[in-house]
């Protein structure tokens, strides 16, 4: 999507029949706004029809691949006092509407001449660990809160350009796994912040929202888990849990190799701050990257 939209997030996955619509829902948006955009093209119709020229907009005329790799550090948790490195494999791959990306996840995009993007994908949450690991989150001082298992996700994205440098977007992370995990929401701008030839600066704020059932998941602590552990229950309820901030810097060697420098800082408000697992109500995340595109 070019830089002047809103970022498809990532933002943090067997699907419930109550989320089964958004796929297609969006698919449908996207069909629409496409035959908006080939309606208000000059076309001659006394030619004859290809039948292509609909698909040929769906699948595109050709494929960008990029491939690369991520290392940085990032809490251990939400809310950990300590960090943890960060390895993150960099695959791409976008033609037409479809878009498949390790971090990203698959599904379909549109943005139209307008500035409107929705975006549809699907995506895996790692969950949270009892225990310290660097392939995904969590911490020692979980060992008796048990695990936070990993689920499928749905992530429907909607945003809208303001003006060239600033964009708004909404966004619904969907848990399908039956609500156990619950879901989180955003909402935020986005400023393209500078842009010099070889170099791009873009700047996201961000609120981040849960459920009641995503918050209980990653920040409460219920009455088994109390006698288990000896943290106090807690039971936060549905609010914002996090306000973010990142700055992303891309850089562009040469016609295949680019690199980006994502800087990230989250704040915890009283909604997630008074949980007693969380130890630190600021948190940073770090990740330099370089890929190759094709």
């Amino acid at each position: 999507m070019p830089e002047t939209g809103a970022r498809a997030v990532v933002s943090r996955s067997l699907p419930s029949r109550r989320f089964l619509g958004y796929p297609t829902l969006v698919a449908a948006l996207c069909l629409a706004g496409l035959s908006s955009a080939q309606a208000q093209s000059s076309v001659d119709t006394s030619a004859p029809s290809s039948g292509g020229s609909l698909w040929s907009q769906l699948w595109g005329d050709h494929a960008d691949i990029s491939i690369g790799m991520g290392a940085g550090i990032d809490q251990r948790y939400m809310g950990a006092r300590n960090y943890r490195p960060l390895f993150v494999p960099m695959a791409s791959y976008t033609r037409g509407i479809f878009t498949a990306d390790i971090v990203k996840g698959v599904g379909v995009q549109y943005q139209s001449p307008g500035g409107f993007y929705v975006g549809d994908t699907f995506n895996y949450d790692q969950g949270r660990d009892n225990r310290s690991d660097w392939l995904r989150p969590g911490g020692d001082n979980l060992h008796n809160m048990g695990s936070v298992k990993g689920t499928v996700t749905n992530t429907v994205t909607l945003a809208q350009q303001i003006v060239p440098w600033l964009s708004v977007n909404a966004q619904a992370e969907l848990g399908l796994d039956g609500h156990r995990r619950g879901n989180q929401y955003q909402l935020g701008l986005e400023s393209v912040a500078y842009k010099r030839a070889a170099d791009t600066l873009t700047l996201d704020l961000d609120a981040k929202i849960g459920d009641r059932q995503y918050n209980q998941t990653y920040f409460g602590v219920t009455t088994s888990q109390q006698n288990a552990s000896g943290y106090r229950a807690y039971h936060p309820g549905f609010g914002i849990y996090a306000y973010t901030f990142a700055a992303t810097w891309d850089r562009k060697f040469t016609k295949h190799w680019s690199g980006e420098l994502i800087l990230s800082g989250s704040y915890y408000p009283a909604k997630a701050a008074d949980s007693p697992i969380v130890q630190r109500r600021f948190g940073l995340t770090v990740l330099p990257s370089v890929s190759y595109g094709f």
